[in-house]
């Protein structure tokens, strides 16, 4: 009986750590990749908290660790040019593994770290390569924050 308690108690306590990773916001993203829709270049310009009338309000970011930071997009809201800024070509052209590349270092809104329950010094995407995701739904990202400087 002791057995069974505990592995209850650890399942219940697994499952609400879990749902706290599942929470997620609305967030509006804008990428430049080659100098196009921002002077930074490749990776993202801009990174906020979104909502639905946003126009790049399609993507979700959530809290997949201490410091990371887990950005969806959903491929049916997203145009060819977007495809572009964010992978550098089409994503039918792209071979997995693959990587977002971020040239300057970006820092996040604050409502977003907040949001997410994310130390509030964590708060930079650094200049870096991050692992990318690409089915037929979704693009995923994983962003490592830092301490900005």
């Amino acid at each position: 009986m002791k057995q069974i308690i505990t592995a209850t108690f650890l399942l219940c306590t697994f499952h609400l750590l879990g749902q706290t990773n599942l929470k997620g916001i609305a967030a509006a993203a804008t990428f430049g990749r080659y100098g196009t829709n921002c002077s930074t270049g490749r990776g993202a310009c801009s990174f906020i908290a979104g909502t639905q009338n946003d126009r790049l309000s399609f993507a979700m970011s959530e809290k997949v660790g201490e410091n990371i930071l887990k950005l969806t997009i959903s491929r049916i809201a997203i145009s060819m040019n977007d495809e572009l800024r964010i992978a550098g070509k089409p994503f039918s052209e792209v071979t997995l593994p693959t990587f977002f590349v971020q040239e300057m270092a970006l820092k996040i809104d604050t409502t977003i770290v907040r949001k997410l329950a994310i130390d509030t010094k964590y708060n930079t995407i650094a200049p870096a390569q991050y692992p990318m995701r690409i089915d037929q739904e979704k693009v995923e990202i994983d962003f490592v924050l830092t301490i900005s400087e």
